[in-house]
């Protein structure tokens, strides 16, 4: 990928220098990129990987520079998997649990996952800046836990997460949440619902 080389070509240039990566998990609309662009990529030098499954989502993305979009769910493993979407598909808070109270268990379609932890290990290295948001209405919890415990959270220097457990109590219980958190060992910020 092209992107990945100008990282490289960047490191044996500028040796100590860090190849900058945004990765926005549960993208919605295109505008958060910009939101991540603003708080967290001050000189523009970073690349921007969403994944949204949503296709609705899709042509918002066509736009955007430096940024490569993802037409996948993240979870823990790669195939297909059933994203459960509201009544409203333009709406907030789709989902790959049927559980989560606000998506209908009836209405879904088959989208692409893939493995986060897998995909993590393949296109980082322990010398990239990697920064995560994920916002993936109650997946969370099942990605996070995979994460730590395969080590690709070693890539991440700083993780945002919205998490779920308070809205929707039936996807993950308190001590889930609390014991989630106390594995987290890398800079982190909890997302306000």
């Amino acid at each position: 990928m092209i992107l990945r080389a100008a990282g490289s070509v960047r490191r044996t240039l500028m040796p100590n220098a860090q190849s900058k990566y945004i990765v926005n998990c549960g993208g919605h609309k295109s505008k958060f990129v910009e939101v991540l662009r603003d708080r967290h990529d001050a000189f523009g030098d970073a690349i921007v990987h969403t994944f949204e499954p949503n296709p609705v989502f899709a042509p918002d993305y066509r736009k955007l520079k430096r940024h490569v979009f993802h037409p996948e769910a993240i979870w823990t493993y790669d195939g297909e998997i059933d994203f459960y979407l509201q009544d409203n598909d333009l709406g907030k808070g789709h989902s790959v649990l049927a559980e989560k109270s606000n998506v209908r268990g009836d209405k879904s379609i088959s989208v692409k996952c893939i493995d986060f932890s897998a995909w993590l290990e393949r296109t980082f290295s322990d010398e990239d800046h990697v920064i995560v948001r994920m916002d993936i209405e109650g997946a969370e919890y099942e990605v996070l836990e995979r994460i730590i415990d395969s080590g690709a959270i070693r890539l991440i220097n700083f993780l945002m997460v919205e998490f779920h457990h308070y809205t929707y109590p039936q996807i993950a219980s308190e001590k889930r949440f609390n014991s989630i958190i106390s594995r987290i060992k890398i800079p982190f910020e909890q997302i306000p619902n």
